[in-house]
């Protein structure tokens, strides 16, 4: 997933999709607010009639914005402001990544870096928010004759109010992006079958991660005697039943 982070006006930023958290019966986030002022009153008035209720996890897709450089915007449910610890952010950030995910399109325009959370900052809300994407897009049909269409998104921009913490954010950005195709490779591992994960295929692809890190990572395999001197006993007989 490409990324970057921007400090502009997101009024103005031309974008497929704006993702905005709002919560549920409180003050509109900074950037959230600059956006109802431009648009009218669009997310305001959509709050005040219940047309889109904030609890945690809920999503609804406006497929218009008046006012706004963006084509059309995505509302993600925060739920109560007391209650929007870590543990909520993480799952307003899943429910808005799956629904973006979803749609016709390349790009997008998040704001999460502005919701506030005890004791983190910038680079850990935009951490987060790239794993939740990398997260969100991962699909396993490598042995399905008929596999679902692909996500189409392939940039995510992290819009920042404070400009003072858009170095944090592209470092929580980068560090997220890694750790979530991370995450996506092992899940991949898991997900394939005994007769093709091998052992002998898992020392590959660690040797291929090695060969591509750029001199990151050292990777050393262990043949089956250097096990047998580590007494591996029951990792050998796993292995040998995947063969």
């Amino acid at each position: 997933m490409e990324f970057s982070v921007q400090t502009a006006n997101p009024a103005k930023a031309e974008t497929a999709c704006l993702v905005l958290p709002v919560y549920k019966g409180s003050d509109l986030l900074p950037a959230v607010a600059k956006l109802d002022d431009a648009s009218e009153r669009l997310i305001g008035q959509l709050l005040e009639r219940g047309d889109f209720d904030a609890v945690l996890g809920n999503t609804q897709l406006v497929p218009f914005a008046p006012g706004l450089g963006a084509d059309r915007i995505l509302l993600v449910g925060l739920g109560e402001r007391d209650k929007c610890q870590e543990a909520a952010f993480i799952k307003a950030l899943d429910a808005a990544m799956t629904a973006l995910t979803k749609l016709p399109i390349d790009e997008a325009c998040a704001t999460f870096t502005d919701v506030p959370l005890a004791d983190r900052d910038a680079a850990w809300k935009a951490r987060k928010t790239l794993e939740a994407v990398e997260r969100a897009i991962y699909r396993f049909d490598q042995f399905k004759s008929s596999p679902a269409k692909a996500p189409s998104l392939a940039k995510l921009t992290l819009i920042v109010s404070d400009a003072d913490d858009a170095p944090l954010a592209k470092q929580g950005a980068a560090l997220g992006t890694a750790i979530g195709q991370g995450i996506n490779f092992t899940r991949t591992l898991g997900n394939l079958p005994g007769n093709v994960c091998t052992p002998r295929y898992l020392a590959e692809q660690a040797e291929a991660l090695g060969r591509d890190s750029q001199g990151a990572l050292d990777v050393e395999i262990l043949d089956e005697e250097a096990l047998e001197a580590l007494g591996a006993h029951s990792l050998l007989s796993v292995g040998r039943g995947s063969v």
